[in-house]
């Protein structure tokens, strides 16, 4: 009874800044003068899908690609590096890929 469906998937992350190490220096999301300034918000879009197994075990999977939106302290670094002659690049992103097991326990 293997069966196999494919499907659309979106969502979203947001990914909160609790602390950051750079060379030795650690800086804490207690710290930081505006708390949501380093948070990201990221857009996915990709494709998922289940394999049934039994009528109750299945795999799913997912592979979604996302976008970072820009937060503020990327937003202050854009403006800053100029004058600091950097090439700052404002635009993240990158593939996720997940995997699951499951047991449905009530089948309507």
């Amino acid at each position: 009874m293997r069966k196999l469906s494919l499907f659309p998937a979106a969502g979203f992350d947001y990914q909160i800044f609790t602390k950051a190490t750079q060379n030795g220096n650690t800086v804490k999301r207690a710290e930081l003068p505006d708390k949501d300034a380093a948070d990201y918000v990221i857009i996915k879009a990709g494709l998922g899908a289940e394999l049934m197994l039994t009528d109750a075990v299945f795999i799913r999977g997912y592979f979604l690609y996302g976008f970072f939106l820009n937060n503020k302290s990327d937003r202050d670094a854009i403006l800053t590096m100029p004058a600091l002659d950097y090439e700052f690049k404002g635009f993240s992103h990158g593939p996720s890929a997940r995997i699951a097991a499951g047991y449905r326990f009530g089948i309507l």
